[in-house]
């Protein structure tokens, strides 16, 4: 493996990453906690609308520029000479601008009807400001979160983002304190927030290229253009149609449906699970551990499911028990998170962090399928979830209100990774650890019987629930054996160190 993709760097950019993590995350959770109360319940409904919209049209703009970047950069960095890599990142960065700015204007040309048909006509102005929030967060977006994770910049990743959270934060809090905040005072903070993170981005990104210091191998030859796009076209289109019943559209169809009150309820507990989905372990360090794959892919496609389904473990270690404590906890939990906002909901946070549970892994096989060059598979597994529209449309004429967006998610989701999951094993590109999964499970089950009875509204209550389901958790686990020998094997390789004892093998030295 080349020393760019060394343990070494991988281990103190992840150690950058993490430490960012963590700040965002309170920066984050302190967002969110002002905005649903500096905003009315119909305008946090309006807004979590409208940035579910952003959401969908960069997906929209995208045209594979995402999967061409997966692909093809990690190449380009082992690689390819200065100038290439230069001009790559260029066109890549270029093209989805550009992307951007032809749908902006395509949605500014009939905003009135965009916004009409979105149930967001008297926040008409906010959503005009939002195409140029669209065009300077995407182009952000791309820099910091792919260009900086493959470069392996995870220091300037983590200043773009903090200055954008901080200006973010100071913004609200200044607003909030003159007594001032509306959508779209929101709107124009969030704007200014990622200019400024767009620059310092870039300024990061030049820097490093005129001091990359990393020789092109002399039988490199240059992709073109047309076979890269044409990579990340599969993975494109896929992400398309399982969206088109996902959780942004449905979250938009929410807003049409039932009305932004209702938008906004599901808005603020949707951020809760979508702030534990961001932190989850294998998805938290996601950005790191995709370059390796890919390089290591580019030599030999062998070995990935072993650090496939022990990604796949440790994420579940996190979340089994944090489900357990949704389904135990919620009511209390969301009550106080939402400053009494919100209250009866904690069915609704267990149905949606149920979610969570194939979430966790899709990223992880989308890998493995690209790094075998089944990105088609994606394509393929994709078209089933278009059912999730019907799902939501059943379960609404029936009458259960939020719950038919939390219906659609689920099918959609697990249809997805479950075609996958089987194509991918059929075709001998994964190898499934199902016993594993199953004795995690298990322990998850145990863990609930064993911290229901300690559940109440009171703050040590909850603090004591968590730590026996927490600790029930981890010690059947343990005692099941979930991990096997091997993957504790592979753990201690990745982290450079012996962080777990294991017993000699017979006839061992």
């Amino acid at each position: 493996m080349p020393q760019f993709y060394s343990a070494d760097v991988l281990k103190r950019n992840a150690w950058h990453f993490a430490g960012g993590k963590l700040l965002s995350a309170a920066l984050t959770f302190l967002l969110l906690m002002v905005m649903v109360r500096a905003l009315s319940l119909s305008e946090y409904g309006a807004y979590v609308a409208m940035i579910a919209s952003m959401e969908l049209m960069l997906s929209l703009a995208d045209m594979g520029m995402h999967g061409a970047g997966y692909r093809y950069l990690p190449e380009f960095v082992l690689h390819a000479p200065d100038r290439a890599l230069g001009r790559f990142l260029r066109r890549q960065i270029s093209q989805y601008a550009a992307n951007i700015l032809l749908l902006s204007l395509l949605v500014a040309a009939f905003i009135g009807w965009v916004t009409e048909w979105l149930g967001l006509a008297e926040y008409r102005q906010a959503f005009a400001w939002l195409l140029l929030l669209m065009l300077v967060e995407g182009v952000c977006r791309l820099i910091r979160d792919q260009t900086f994770s493959i470069l392996m910049r995870q220091s300037d990743s983590r200043v773009a983002l903090l200055l954008k959270l901080l200006t973010q934060l100071a913004g609200l809090l200044i607003l909030w304190g003159l007594g001032q905040v509306s959508l779209l005072h929101v709107i124009w903070v969030e704007i200014l927030a990622s200019s400024l993170a767009l620059v310092w981005s870039l300024y990061c990104l030049r820097r490093f290229l005129s001091q990359r210091a990393t020789g092109a191998r002399q039988n490199w030859r240059e992709p073109g253009w047309g076979r890269m796009w044409s990579a990340g076209v599969n993975l494109y289109f896929s992400t398309l149609v399982t969206q088109a019943s996902g959780v942004t559209v449905l979250t938009v169809l929410l807003q049409k449906v039932m009305g932004p009150e209702a938008a906004g309820l599901f808005g603020f507990i949707k951020n809760l699970v979508e702030m534990v989905a961001r932190y989850l372990p294998a998805t938290l360090f996601f950005s790191i551990l995709q370059p390796k794959l890919v390089a290591s892919g580019l030599n030999s496609k062998s070995g990935l499911s072993s650090v496939v389904n022990l990604a796949g473990k440790i994420n579940l270690f996190v979340l089994l028990p944090l489900l357990v404590l949704a389904l135990v906890l919620g009511d209390p939990v969301v009550l106080y998170l939402s400053g009494g906002e919100v209250k009866g909901t904690g069915p609704l946070l267990f149905g949606l962090m149920l979610f969570l549970l194939p979430f966790s892994q899709r990223q992880l096989l989308e890998t493995v399928a690209m790094v075998n060059d089944e990105g088609r598979l994606c394509f393929y597994a994709s078209w089933p979830t278009l059912l999730g529209l019907a799902v939501f449309w059943l379960c609404n004429e029936l009458g259960l209100g939020i719950w038919s967006t939390v219906a659609a998610i689920l099918y959609s989701n697990y249809v997805f990774v479950g075609l996958l999951t089987l194509m991918l094993t059929l075709r001998k590109r994964f190898l499934f650890d199902a016993p594993g999964y199953l004795r995690m499970l298990a322990s998850a089950v145990f863990a609930y019987f064993m911290s229901a009875p300690f559940a109440g509204a009171g703050v040590w209550h909850i603090v004591v629930t968590a730590l026996v389901s927490f600790t029930g958790f981890a010690l059947s686990c343990l005692l099941c054996r979930a991990f096997s020998d091997d993957e504790l094997a592979l753990f201690n390789g990745l982290v450079g160190r012996s962080v777990f004892r294991l017993r000699a093998k017979p006839g061992g030295r």
